[in-house]
């Protein structure tokens, strides 16, 4: 059976949030905790605060090509609530 993946968002220790996708979040949480070369280059350099929340077991993919594109729908959702808030606090 293939692996099926899983988007997750981390809190970054700057307080920003991190999209990504794997078929394992447990691992893959731990690769960014570690700081290590596994993890991304965001999560290296400021660490990462905790999960915020792995997306339920339906919301898995079959494909990695499919986890791609929702995480980046995801990540630009994200980015336009954050910059909506901005706008609405001036």
């Amino acid at each position: 059976m293939a692996p099926t993946y899983a988007l997750y968002v981390l809190e970054l220790g700057d307080g920003s949030l991190y999209v990504g996708h794997t078929w394992n979040v447990t691992r893959r949480v731990a690769q960014h905790r570690a700081r290590g070369p596994m993890a991304s280059r965001i999560c290296r350099r400021v660490g990462v605060r905790r999960l915020r929340r792995a997306l339920c077991p339906q919301d898995r993919y079959c494909t990695r090509a499919a986890a791609v594109r929702a995480e980046e729908a995801l990540a630009w959702k994200l980015r336009r609530q954050f910059r909506n808030k901005l706008v609405h606090q001036h």
